[in-house]
């Protein structure tokens, strides 16, 4: 089947680990939730490959999908339809990379709060790179506090430094290290890349 999201958004969360966010889509370019137009793909190959995602809708969603052999069959049918398909796939695919840039810096960003957090205190240098690092990736108040509510925290503790009663299990992914001691040269990183990638 070729899903597509017309209305609500839809995590994308890794089959195996059940808690890493891969992606989320949102209706627009980058929708569908598999590769659009691929008739040179083996019918059996694709029913039978192995899947390592699976799809979430807190909010719920609305989709509509399509069968794949006879959607392809009916494209190629027509010259005209093939031409309009093959843009299709490269527009999807263009919507998933400008998007895939905001969600790694969100990701990056609860990583670093989790990491600012772990050793139950955070002080005025760890609030400030966090501070530069939302300025200069563009998170939000609102993505800032969602972060935040993740972790068992609000606003207001985490600009007076309490944060002693942080929630540190499956906030973020295993990928990164959350011992105090790597917070330091991780905050530093995260901001020279932060300078970096804004000139």
């Amino acid at each position: 089947m070729y899903p597509d999201l017309l209305e609500g958004e839809i995590e994308v969360i890794d089959k195996d680990k059940g808690t890493d966010v891969l992606d989320v889509i949102e209706p627009g370019l980058g929708s569908w939730l598999r590769p659009v137009y691929h008739p040179d793909v083996f019918f059996d190959q694709c029913k039978h490959g192995s899947v390592v995602y699976k799809c979430s809708s807190k909010s719920g969603c609305r989709t509509v999908s399509f069968d794949r052999k006879i959607l392809v069959d009916y494209i190629m049918q027509n010259p005209r339809l093939t031409e309009a398909a093959k843009k299709v796939e490269l527009d999807d695919l263009w919507g998933k990379l400008h998007r895939a840039g905001p969600h790694r810096r969100r990701q990056t960003y609860q990583a670093m709060l989790q990491m600012a957090v772990s050793d139950g205190k955070l002080d005025k240098k760890e609030v400030e790179l966090l501070v530069l690092f939302r300025m200069r990736n563009g998170i939000t108040q609102k993505q800032h506090e969602e972060a935040l509510k993740k972790l068992g925290l609000t606003d207001s503790e985490f600009m007076k430094g309490e944060v002693g009663n942080a929630n540190l299990s499956g906030s973020c992914s295993d990928s990164f290290s959350t011992s105090p001691s790597s917070t330091s040269s991780v905050f530093d990183a995260a901001a020279s890349d932060a300078v970096a990638t804004q000139r």
